[in-house]
């Protein structure tokens, strides 16, 4: 299947024959609003052309234009239903294109039609995977946050499968280890395991070596010759992975933050500030306008999240307060959500409710996850002023919207003091069969930083909550706990 651009495709409608005029008309006044940037006068001509008596008269490429073109301008008019509609029209249809599966793709997010977004992603991978750009790390992993309910195991399944043998990665020294891990699971369960044992020698990252250690599901791949269940060497390849991948690509500073972010989570924290000074080094003495990085507005404050992480591992907390406001205050940071988050999210760990409210990034400029956590920061920040109309409110909304962010609700009942709600959280996430994995690694022994009081008190909690007779009961049926003192915590 060839993709061919889709104005392109419009475009050489003038030059068809087309028998009856109706459809013409309306398709010619829809390319001329269109390149007017008159979307909605757009939408009406294509609309009409495509429910014009003449329309099924007309050839196949004339049809499959107007479809995509009403596609099209129906997503930029916020019309995803109808644009879902016109799309899937269009990709039945010998001439589809990658813009008509990108358009009921892009639609069927709006319209949180799950298994859509699946089945159109797969199809996107499996004809046009081979160019990147066509699977962006940001929507395959929207679509497989979107399609995690046990209804859509097939259709995930398709897209998992289709993602391998593209061997995709999510790039800038990103791992696709999470997506391996989940694969080699459904191919076991499909009694496939010598794909599986294939699959898992994927899986390099070592918390998801954890977690496939940590659930007894995944007990036949640990002994495979294809995967090395070791996760301590398995970070240790990462960093020497990235640290190689740092000399190569000297101009990354997404590269150089995986790396750093690697070094903190294996407490090798002094490593890791040294490594992100020298890139702030370079950065402040960039000459003549020039960036010694290409992706600063992307990265910088994500490294200096992972900087503030190491400071806060090794005690030092109002450093890691003060990198953390640079990040946030830094003018052209693309990432406008994740370090103000985190930012409050200390404050609140250091018993300043109120400067941790300041921080907090409107709600609309977040992910449905985003949005959790931003919850979780106010809960906080309401237990320490007693503001009992406030926690109720945000514990309310994180009970609605439980599916965004399990262990948010569950964090967030226990900073609550409601633990048998908390427990329950945890049973119910250790029940989930794609969240129990994260929810056995999560409670793995680590290696416990230093905390403020406050942060010591929560995590008080959730030490106590693993060590819970239920909690401990479940466990047995369905995973072990070891014990990995060279990691931090992920929480």
């Amino acid at each position: 299947m060839q993709a061919r651009g889709l104005l392109g495709a419009w475009v050489a409608i003038g030059g068809l024959s087309i028998a009856a005029a109706g459809t013409s008309e309306h398709l010619n006044a829809a390319l001329a609003a269109y390149h007017r940037n008159d979307f909605e006068g757009a939408y009406s001509a294509a609309v009409a052309a495509a429910s014009d008596a003449d329309f099924p008269a007309q050839d196949e490429r004339t049809r499959h234009s107007t479809l995509s073109l009403a596609a099209e301008v129906a997503l930029k008019t916020n019309r995803p239903e109808q644009a879902q509609l016109f799309a899937t029209r269009a990709t039945l249809m010998s001439e589809q294109s990658v813009a008509d599966w990108r358009n009921r793709l892009f639609a069927a997010m709006r319209t949180h039609d799950g298994r859509d977004e699946a089945e159109s992603l797969t199809m996107i991978a499996r004809n046009w995977g081979r160019d990147p750009s066509t699977l962006p790390a940001e929507t395959v992993v929207r679509v497989l946050q979107d399609t995690r309910e046990p209804q859509f195991r097939d259709a995930r399944f398709n897209l998992l499968q289709a993602l391998y043998e593209l061997r995709w990665q999510p790039g800038e020294g990103r791992s696709a280890s999470r997506q391996w891990r989940e694969l080699s699971l459904l191919l076991l369960e499909n009694n496939d395991s010598q794909r599986a044992q294939q699959v898992a020698s994927l899986v390099t990252d070592p918390y998801e070596i954890i977690a496939m250690r940590a659930d007894l599901r995944y007990r036949p791949l640990l002994k495979s010759k294809y995967f090395d269940s070791d996760p301590k060497r398995a970070a240790r390849r990462q960093i020497e992975s990235l640290q190689a991948s740092v000399s190569r690509q000297p101009r990354s500073l997404a590269i150089v933050r995986r790396w750093a972010d690697a070094l903190m989570r294996s407490r090798r924290d002094a490593e890791a500030i040294a490594a992100i000074v020298q890139a702030e080094i370079r950065i402040e003495h960039s000459a003549d306008g020039t960036s010694a990085y290409d992706d600063i507005d992307a990265n910088y404050s994500g490294i200096l999240n992972t900087k503030a992480n190491a400071l806060r591992n090794l005690g030092r907390f109002d450093e890691a307060v003060n990198v953390l406001q640079k990040a946030v205050e830094l003018p052209h940071r693309v990432d406008l959500v994740s370090q103000p988050i985190n930012l409050a999210e200390l404050l609140c760990g250091l018993n300043r409710p109120d400067q941790a409210a300041k921080w907090l990034p409107p709600l609309e400029n977040a992910s449905a996850y985003g949005k959790a956590q931003i919850y979780l920061v106010r809960l906080t920040a309401a237990l320490e002023r007693d503001d009992r109309p406030e926690v109720d409110r945000t514990l309310s909304y994180l009970r609605q919207h439980r599916a965004d962010a399990p262990g948010a609700l569950q964090e967030a009942l226990l900073r609550a003091g409601e633990l048998a709600d908390a427990r329950q959280a945890l049973l119910d996430r250790l029940a989930d069969p794609i969240l129990r994995s994260v929810a056995l690694a999560d409670i793995q022994t680590y290696f416990e930083r230093p905390r403020p009081p406050k942060d010591a008190e929560w995590r008080a909690r959730a030490l106590k909550l693993s060590e819970d007779p239920a909690v401990r009961a479940e466990i047995e049926k369905i995973g072990v706990i070891e014990r990995y003192l060279w990691r931090y915590p992920d929480n």
